[in-house]
């Protein structure tokens, strides 16, 4: 069994990377990811230059978005994290 000491170290040299943990195949995630690389693929093919184009800054900006809000809510999880912990009696 890990102690606190050793899961802080072990994020801190990257030994544990939440946001490289692989998503089971069989959950909502996949399932909505595969859909959207589906559509993605069908306006591709349909979509002229500009239109692909248009598209690609859609997903970046759309990505860009997902990451921040994805960070803010890691944050803010970790921060209630702690706050549990502390409130635990000793």
């Amino acid at each position: 069994m890990s102690t606190i000491k050793d899961i802080i170290k072990d994020l801190y040299y990257g030994k544990i990377r939440p946001c490289e943990m692989a998503v089971i195949s069989d959950s909502d995630y996949y399932t909505l990811s595969k859909q959207c690389s589906e559509f993605t693929d069908k306006l591709t093919h349909i979509l002229d230059n500009n239109g692909k184009d248009i598209l690609d800054k859609l997903i970046l900006v759309r990505t860009n978005l997902t990451e921040l809000s994805v960070l803010e809510k890691f944050s803010i999880g970790y921060k209630l994290g702690i706050q549990l912990m502390a409130a635990v009696p000793g």
